[in-house]
C-alpha cells in the first residue's frame, strides 16, 4: 500500500505519518518548502518528502502527485495566524479535495481513497445530524466569521454532490 499525506508537517499530520510509520506503510508526504520535521520522519526510509504549494499543483502536477497512491490523506489546514485566518487561499481544504477526486478519476490506476480529516462544529445534514438553536447560531457566526471554518464545511459538503 502506498498513502499520501497532505498537509504532513502539522500537528495532525505529522502524527498520521508516525502512525503510518509504524505500520510500515509506504508514505508519501507533500509539505511547504519552510515545514520542518523531526528527523524520525525525515530519516526515515518508508518516507519520500515532496515540496511545494498545493495550490499552486496543475491538473498534470497533482496526477503525478498521487500516481501509484492507494490512499490520500488530507490534514490540510489553516495556520493559526491573521494571515493563516483571512488570508489566501480561503479554499484550500475545498480545492484540494476537489482536485484530488478529479485527479483520481483522470488516473488510470483506478480507485483512490481519500481520507479528510474532519471539522468540528460540521453537522452532516445527509445522515439527518441536528443542532440545538444556540448551536445554530455558534455554528452560522463561525461560518461567518472564520474563513478556514466555512473552507472546512465546504470540503466536507463536496462529499455530498
Amino acid at each position: 500500500m502506498r498513502v499520501l499525506v497532505l498537509g504532513a508537517s502539522g500537528a495532525t499530520g505529522s502524527k498520521v505519518v508516525r502512525q503510518l510509520i509504524k505500520r510500515n506503510i509506504e508514505t508519501h508526504i507533500l509539505i511547504r518548502k519552510t515545514a520542518i520535521l523531526p528527523e524520525e520522519i525525515t530519516k526515515n526510509p518508508l518516507v519520500e518528502i515532496m515540496k511545494g504549494n498545493i495550490t499552486e499543483f496543475n491538473s498534470t502536477e497533482m496526477k503525478q502527485l498521487i500516481k501509484n497512491c492507494d490512499v490520500v490523506i488530507s490534514c490540510l489546514g489553516h495556520n493559526i495566524t491573521f494571515k493563516g485566518l483571512f488570508g489566501h487561499p480561503h479554499y484550500l481544504v475545498r480545492d484540494t479535495v476537489r482536485s484530488v477526486c478529479e485527479s483520481a478519476k483522470k488516473s488510470s490506476k483506478g480507485k483512490v481513497k481519500l481520507i479528510l480529516m474532519s471539522t468540528t462544529a460540521y453537522t452532516n445534514k445527509r445522515y439527518r445530524e441536528r443542532n440545538k438553536w444556540g448551536e445554530s447560531i455558534i455554528f452560522s457566526l463561525l461560518m461567518l466569521l472564520l474563513p478556514p471554518h466555512r473552507d472546512n464545511v465546504k470540503a466536507a459538503d463536496f462529499f455530498k454532490s
